[in-house]
């Protein structure tokens, strides 16, 4: 089965749910009313489920309707790239183009790491680059859906495929062209957070933001001010890390060390008694307050209020870098990163001088992401006030 037909039935088995649970709810109603006395004539239930689905039915075809008029302009499609240039490959390419529009899909091209040797019937579109620019693309937000049509015989060549984009949150397909599964699509990841759970989730990130942002601007003013006095250097301190989709932003803290406010290229991660803390660092870092900058990077878009906290570019644990004590350490940004997250409020928080530390860690940020839902973050953020309370 196509994935243009997997996306058919989901949408009408959607529909059929609503029609199902519209129905399903006037009947009980009616059946409340019948057992409380109320007469209630058979033709009157009919009707209501008559008219009920007849509305759901309307609905989903406005919506539907809709939805296809945004997609006619461009808007909302789902951006498909597919890898290999084989027959398999051209032909999806030819239903992509020919029927896409129509089931919100837009071609963006065919990728492969080959130089010759490719279907005659390539000419048609041509060879938009190899794995890396791919990858490239979808970091940056231009691809949704990578299709690869690969045989199963190159399993290694297909995981290292997989490791290039491990940390990129993007919907990736194998459509394998060998063996009994020949044409069937096999999902390998997905999006973990999409559609209106994202749009949720941005939301509460830039209205929660922004509001506390407001709330807290005297407390920060004062904390700026103990800073300032406290040490020479500026007061806020800014910081490589890699966030969503392995990309580099610059986050934003209270500087708690002495020095001129260094940009925090190779700097040692601080331990238990650093020597290099300041008196107001110190309290600072214990309670988090240090991390109350981040607001800003959260109203930006660079962060979430809940999420995997970000870790700066080429970090390690015992001497080893995280990627290669955690082999799916990359997974962790495949959502964007938090002030706060599952890790910390089970206390996986700061050195990583052992590298159990760091997999402990690691592994709750896993689970957020593959378990995320609106109630975890609330739950998330209402279990960061006794933590940080506790220090």
């Amino acid at each position: 089965m196509v994935i243009q037909e997997l996306r058919w039935h989901k949408r009408h088995g959607i529909f059929l749910s609503w029609a199902s649970l519209a129905v399903t709810t006037i009947c009980l109603i009616a059946l409340i009313l019948v057992a409380s006395g109320e007469i209630v004539s058979l033709r009157a239930v009919v009707t209501a489920c008559t008219v009920a689905a007849a509305g759901v039915w309307t609905v989903g075809l406005a919506r539907y309707r809709f939805v296809s008029y945004l997609n006619s302009r461009g808007i909302g499609l789902e951006r498909v790239a597919i890898f290999g240039a084989s027959q398999a490959g051209v032909e999806l390419a030819h239903r992509t183009k020919d029927e896409g529009l129509k089931k919100g899909q837009v071609l963006v091209g065919i990728f492969d790491n080959r130089e010759s040797r490719f279907d005659e019937d390539i000419e048609a579109f041509g060879i938009a680059g190899n794995w890396d620019n791919l990858a490239d693309l979808a970091a940056e937000k231009h691809i949704d859906h990578v299709i690869i049509c690969l045989p199963f015989v190159a399993q290694e060549r297909l995981n290292d495929l997989m490791d290039r984009i491990l940390g990129v949150s993007i919907r990736v397909t194998l459509v394998p062209d060998d063996g009994a599964v020949a044409g069937k699509f096999i999902e390998l990841t997905n999006m973990p957070i999409r559609g209106w759970r994202r749009i949720a989730k941005g939301a509460l990130d830039r209205i929660g933001g922004g509001i506390g942002l407001i709330l807290i601007s005297p407390f920060l003013l004062l904390i700026g001010i103990l800073v300032k006095f406290d040490s020479p250097g500026p007061v806020l301190f800014y910081q490589d890390r890699t966030g969503f989709n392995d990309q580099i932003f610059h986050i934003v803290k209270f500087r708690t060390m002495y020095g001129p406010g260094e940009d925090g290229h190779n700097m040692k991660q601080a331990v238990a008694g650093d020597g290099r803390v300041t008196r107001i660092g110190r309290i600072l870092r214990r309670f988090s307050i240090d991390e109350l900058p981040q607001l800003i990077n959260v109203v930006k878009g660079d962060m979430s209020l809940v999420g995997p906290r970000p870790h700066t570019p080429g970090d390690k644990a015992v001497g080893r870098f995280f990627h290669e004590v955690f082999h799916g350490y990359a997974g962790r940004h495949r959502v964007k990163p938090g002030i706060t997250g599952w890790a910390q409020v089970h206390g996986f928080r700061g050195e990583t001088d052992k590298e159990e530390k760091l997999i402990s860690r690691v592994q709750a940020d896993l689970y957020y992401i593959n378990n995320w839902s609106l109630w975890l973050d609330f739950e998330i953020l209402l279990r960061t006030i006794p933590a940080v309370l506790k220090g």
